[in-house]
């Protein structure tokens, strides 16, 4: 329950994302991941959980990040690709529709 709290700060999101790449399973890192969920609109400005989120998108299916879509979807995606942390963001979920 401490994700999205430590995914906001420099030593706390290195941990998380860790935690994200060494899950067992992927329905341990299923559970992780959900953690976010509510708070993608918040990591697109943060210096920080915005790496979070780029790790869940490279190391989870599709399935587990689509709230990441879905949140972005609600009409913030143009924000987000402007801006210079959710940019990395969108650009991670194209790299990983293209393969």
């Amino acid at each position: 329950g401490r994700v999205w709290r430590l995914s906001q700060d420099a030593t706390g999101c290195r941990e998380v994302q860790r935690a994200i790449q060494d899950a067992q399973d992927d329905v341990e890192r299923a559970a992780l991941v959900s953690e976010l969920k509510g708070h993608v609109l918040e990591a697109v400005h943060c210096p920080h959980a915005n790496h979070v989120l780029q790790k869940c998108i490279t190391c989870a299916r599709p399935p587990v990040f689509q709230f990441c879509i879905d949140e972005l979807m609600s009409g913030e995606v143009v924000q987000a690709a402007e801006h210079k942390y959710g940019c990395r963001i969108v650009q991670r979920l194209l790299e990983q529709a293209s393969q």
